[in-house]
């Protein structure tokens, strides 16, 4: 079994390398670099299940390995309102 660390660090490779990345159980991401920007999105899979606190705090490492903004500057207002949706990151360098 792999660490939250090597697990993070495989995923964010695999999100720089081909845009997208889909766990078995857990997240459906992507992650898009424009000239105009970063787009970063997560959604729970499979759709409609529950999450667990290992879900989230896997999506906030990955997260802020991508470079997406912190909690304390932005978070999604989806997750809260609607932790089964797709929650949208975006920012320009």
């Amino acid at each position: 079994m792999s660490t939250l660390a090597e697990r993070v660090r495989f995923t964010v490779k695999r999100l720089r390398l081909r845009g997208t990345f889909h766990d078995l159980i857990g997240w459906s991401l992507t992650y898009v670099q424009s000239s105009t920007g970063h787009r970063f999105t997560a959604t729970l899979t499979p759709r409609g299940r529950g999450s667990t606190i290992e879900d989230w705090n896997y999506l906030g490492h990955v997260a802020a390995a991508i470079g997406a903004p912190g909690p304390d500057k932005f978070t999604p207002p989806s997750i809260l309102s609607d932790p089964n949706g797709t929650h949208v990151w975006e920012w320009e360098e």
